[in-house]
């Protein structure tokens, strides 16, 4: 997870980052103990990142009490009413195309799911004004 994460940041052009992770409390405590064994191109660039990691809010729930208030989108200044869960909400509609790319190859299955994705933004975009 720390290389994926980093990986993805390195070369965004912001400064502030916020992670929405259903384990951030278990995950992120770590994060800046294991930054020394990424590879150093990945590991320097952080110190200009303002990285802040929280639990969205349907998650929230089932965790201990002690997480709660650190982790919450309700407790942190420009979350606003941001419940962190937006990257799961294609879920719903790719699960059926599931049994439809099982047995494709890697490269299909990516553009078929890719393109699912896509036609999924494509109804939501349009439909924003209704």
């Amino acid at each position: 997870m720390d290389y994926l994460f980093t990986s993805s940041i390195r070369g965004a052009g912001v400064r502030l980052v916020t992670i929405s992770y259903d384990v951030t409390c278990q995950w992120f405590v770590r994060f800046w103990q294991q930054v020394p064994s990424l590879p150093y191109s990945l590991g320097a660039p952080l110190s200009r990142f303002s990285i802040r990691a929280l639990v969205p809010k349907f998650h929230l729930q089932n965790h201990d009490e002690g997480c709660h208030s650190s982790y919450s989108f309700n407790f942190f200044k420009g979350a606003g009413w941001t419940d962190g869960e937006g990257v799961e909400r294609n879920w719903d509609d790719l699960n059926g195309q599931g049994p439809s790319t099982l047995e494709m190859l890697p490269g299909t299955r990516w553009d078929t799911l890719d393109d699912c994705c896509a036609w999924a933004n494509w109804r939501k975009t349009t439909g924003l004004g209704m």
